[in-house]
């Protein structure tokens, strides 16, 4: 298999945002985006970039799920967003039905992939890197 990278930096958070919804062009159903990155890397920032190409309207506030792991938006098609920083164990992951929504007609993000990521397949990797203030080291592996 041939995996495609991408590298860049990005000057702020428009600028990951706009990435974001590059990226979210080469989505489809079933798509699964990890990613990779201390707190304030810009996981969820590059996150609003994908829900809003992926249709969703710009006005709508996509913040990390933190306390509740996951959150559901209905773009042009369903987006299941994951933040695992709180995650105890992969049990509590397989409580809420994890299997329901990584194998099904939606996109699934999932932020702080490290904490599964010797159970996830096939998927876009998405490694940030905090610089300073306004900006982010990513790569995209593809």
């Amino acid at each position: 298999m041939v995996m495609n990278t991408f590298e860049t930096i990005t000057h702020s958070a428009q600028e990951t945002q706009e990435l974001g919804k590059r990226i979210s062009r080469s989505l489809k159903k079933g798509s699964i985006v990890a990613l990779f990155g201390e707190l304030g890397a810009g996981k969820t920032t590059i996150i609003q970039g994908i829900g809003w190409g992926l249709g969703l309207p710009q006005k709508t506030y996509i913040n990390s799920p933190s306390f509740v792991l996951l959150k559901q938006y209905a773009g042009k098609f369903p987006i299941y967003h994951f933040d695992l920083y709180r995650l105890k164990d992969f049990e509590e992951l397989k409580e809420i039905g994890y299997p329901d929504f990584f194998h099904n007609s939606g996109v699934v993000l999932i932020e702080w992939a490290e904490r599964i990521e010797k159970y996830l397949e096939k998927c876009i990797r998405i490694e940030m890197k905090y610089l300073n203030l306004e900006k982010r080291e990513i790569k995209v592996f593809h």
